[in-house]
């Protein structure tokens, strides 16, 4: 039937800067939409810088550009694609419609998560894209101090304002946290109460940052820092206070 196109992919292999790796699958097209397909891939390498060129066109601009501009740095591995169902529905927001899947292991990867705002740096992490993004972090740095276990989360793609969701935890000197304050851009009240303080000792920060990516400006932090046995100094030339502890 000319109307009709069956297509079967056997073994392709590819390799380019930004991937390498092999895919095999089907494509039904009927003169209907845009056709049926089944497809998996997997890829034996990976450069995080890339992963905003490989979004399909139905992932928003203002999420695409975060991609291209968030994702500094890695390498992923064991990374694998999974796209079947009819192509009408796609990304299947609806899974009883079809599938679609991105997986792998990010290894030394960077995140500029927030215009400026302390980058996340040496991550290793599982990732997913599908209808949305997920990332698992199990370590990383900031600044300083350790940093894990943190999520990064866009949960739709196709929202009407797509949101940057990020939930972690970090542990280190409590001087870094301070210099997280100083280099962050939270508002200059609060930057003014920790000015001039030093410290030493630990602390561990639980911390929450909700990003409208149509709308950085509006950006929502929530967070929480506890210490204990630190020393702090509140003015030059003043004794400091010593076993202080407590929650901000």
């Amino acid at each position: 039937n000319g109307d009709i196109l069956d297509t079967r992919l056997e073994r392709l292999e590819f390799s380019g800067p930004d991937a390498a790796g092999t895919a095999q699958g089907t494509y039904r097209y009927d003169g209907k939409g845009p056709g049926v397909v089944d497809l998996n891939a997997a890829l034996t390498r990976g450069e995080g810088r890339s992963v905003w060129r490989y979004m399909p066109h139905v992932v928003h601009a203002d999420v695409r550009e975060w991609l291209k501009r968030g994702i500094t740095a890695g390498t992923a591995s064991e990374a694998k694609l999974r796209l079947k169902g009819d192509l009408r529905y796609f990304p299947f927001e609806d899974k009883r419609k079809g599938e679609f899947l991105i997986t792998a292991k990010a290894h030394g990867a960077e995140i500029d998560y927030g215009p400026g705002w302390p980058k996340i740096s040496g991550i290793d992490a599982d990732l997913s894209f599908g209808s949305g993004m997920q990332v698992q972090a199990r370590s990383g740095t900031i600044l300083g101090a350790s940093v894990g276990p943190v999520s990064a989360r866009i949960p739709s793609f196709s929202a009407a304002e797509e949101e940057l969701l990020i939930e972690g935890r970090a542990a280190g000197p409590t001087a870094e946290f301070l210099r997280f304050i100083e280099a962050s851009p939270l508002p200059q009240s609060l930057k003014s109460r920790t000015a001039g303080l030093r410290a030493a000792g630990e602390g561990k920060l639980a911390l929450k940052l909700r990003f409208p990516l149509r709308h950085m400006e509006k950006t929502g932090v929530q967070g929480e820092f506890t210490f204990r046995d630190n020393q702090l100094t509140i003015l030059p030339g003043l004794p400091p206070v010593t076993q202080l502890g407590g929650r901000i």
